[in-house]
Parts: C-alpha cells; structure tokens; sequence
C-alpha cells in the first residue's frame, strides 16, 4: 500500500529539565550532531532508510513479529513487578 498524501513527521525535540531523563553515557550522544560518528541511540541511517520504504510503499510491516515483541515486553514487566 503506498501512501502520497501523508505530510512528513515533525522532528521531535529533546525533554528539557528535570523530568528528562537519560541513559548513563548518553549526554554526549544525545548533544551530537546527527550523522556523527560518536554513539547515538538513534541509528539515523536506518530511520532515512525506513523513511524511503515508507515514501516508496515498500515498507513490510509484520504484524506477527510485532504483537510477538509486545507480549515479551509485558510479560517482562509483569514478572518485574511480581519480583
């Protein structure tokens, strides 16, 4: 399914203050200017990549791999919680 009338995302920016938090280590990446070299959280080259499969309908979303990641997450979270 391709999709033509869909206006590109805005760039979300970074939380500010007190209620920001970070991963140890992550100040420096998160303050490096994208398509860097240091380590960043986000891979920017597979979010273009996958920005391209979007705008070129070729994106092939797994349903199954998705709702499969989603139950291990809670079942996680839920024997953290009973822990």
């Amino acid at each position: 399914m391709k999709i033509d009338s869909t206006p590109p995302l805005p760039r979300l920016q970074p939380l500010a203050g007190k209620s920001a938090t970070r991963r140890a280590g992550a100040g420096d990446a998160a303050q490096a200017a994208p398509g860097s070299t240091e380590t960043q959280d986000i891979d920017h080259a597979n979010v273009e990549a996958i920005r391209q499969a979007i705008s070129e309908g070729k994106l092939e979303i797994r349903a199954e791999r998705i709702a499969d990641g989603l139950i291990g997450s809670v079942r996680e979270l839920l024997q953290h919680d009973l822990s």
